[in-house]
């Protein structure tokens, strides 16, 4: 449950509206496999399989949410590669200027 805190990010850019791609991330652990999560080559093409357009709706589940960022440029870029329209995240988000100007919509809660 998102509850009250979830907000946009940038309010400036036109509402999204798309399928939950969805997965649960951990910023304080290191991932299965790869030296980043943004390297997991199952998690792209399980989006990829996903119905256009996505959303990226990624929890993450550390003991405290928000200690790392989950989401940063890259994964807006690789996001936008893959027809991606933006994430819904419970987590930190990085690079929150570049990721406002690539056109990737974000609304983390907080």
């Amino acid at each position: 449950m998102a509850g009250s805190a979830l907000r946009c990010q940038f309010p400036n850019l036109t509402p999204m509206l798309g399928y939950a791609t969805t997965g649960r991330r951990r910023s304080t652990a290191a991932p299965v496999s790869g030296r980043a999560y943004h390297m997991n080559l199952n998690w792209w093409r399980y989006v990829a399989s996903m119905p256009e357009p996505r959303v990226l709706v990624i929890e993450d589940v550390d003991e405290t949410p928000g200690f790392g960022a989950l989401v940063g440029e890259l994964h807006a870029v690789i996001g936008l590669a893959l027809n991606c329209i933006g994430y819904v995240t419970n987590g930190a988000v990085r690079d929150l200027a570049a990721v406002g100007l690539s056109g990737f919509t974000g609304s983390p809660v907080t």
